[in-house]
């Protein structure tokens, strides 16, 4: 049993701070745990509290924007070495070959991200004025001529006060 005083609220005591940076510096529990002083029981004791587990999540998700903003920001700088690569005549033909492929495939992923994300930037949303549930149109293309219906009331959106959102 530890005898370790819980703070009040959203904090966290050190010994769980510890563990938290841990955890992202090695990515998995045992080799948290194994460079830590921390035992690996309580570690897992530490991920089912919910302040912990918060606090994890929002360190990792710092952590990858702060990745993707390095990867994005030397994104510029791969693309123009792949080019000088890609154009060198006097680089050999695999590593033209390699640099022109990886072109092409971020070009083409790319393109796939920029049609994922209009969909999702075209959501057609409602909230219900009864029951304050936000729900989509069941055919968001037909949207603006859709009566939304509130799958929790079934009423249509002229009778509960639905509001396009």
């Amino acid at each position: 049993m530890s005898t370790e005083i819980k703070p009040a609220g959203d904090e966290l005591t050190a010994r769980q701070e510890a563990a938290l940076i841990a955890l992202l510096d090695k990515g998995s529990v045992a080799a948290a745990a194994a460079s830590s002083d921390i035992a690996e029981s309580t570690l897992w004791r530490f991920l089912q509290l919910p302040v912990f587990q918060q606090q994890y999540h929002a360190a990792r998700v710092q952590l990858m924007n702060v990745t993707l903003a390095r990867l994005q920001s030397a994104s510029s700088a791969a693309v123009d070495t792949l080019s000088q690569i890609a154009s060198d005549t006097d680089a050999p033909a695999g590593a033209r070959i390699s640099a022109a492929r990886a072109i092409i495939a971020g070009a083409l992923r790319g393109g796939e991200l920029s049609q994922q994300a209009a969909p999702v930037a075209a959501l057609h949303l409602h909230l219900c004025g009864r029951c304050n549930l936000k729900f989509q149109c069941s055919d968001p293309s037909d949207a603006e001529f859709e009566i939304a219906i509130c799958p929790v009331c079934k009423l249509p959106e002229n009778q509960t006060a639905h509001r396009e959102m």
